[in-house]
């Protein structure tokens, strides 16, 4: 499968992503965590187990309120 410009773009986008594990996961020595990058825009989260696979793409203003909720804001 060829990949189009757009999607390669994209993808060095994603590799340059500074992806970051909480600090509690690694007290604990989890191994299944998310990790999340800050992008321009949107705030990145994968699973730190296959860090290849799927990304979830959340915008910044609804990660922000997703926080607020967790929380109890």
């Amino acid at each position: 499968m060829r990949m189009s410009a757009t999607s390669e773009g994209k993808n060095r986008k994603m590799e340059s992503l500074k992806f970051r594990k909480s600090t509690r996961c690694q007290e604990l020595n989890q191994t299944g965590c998310i990790e999340v990058a800050k992008g321009l825009e949107v705030m990145a989260v994968r699973d730190s187990t296959n860090q290849k696979g799927p990304v979830l793409l959340i915008l910044n203003s609804e990660w922000r309120a997703l926080v607020r909720t967790i929380q109890g804001r």
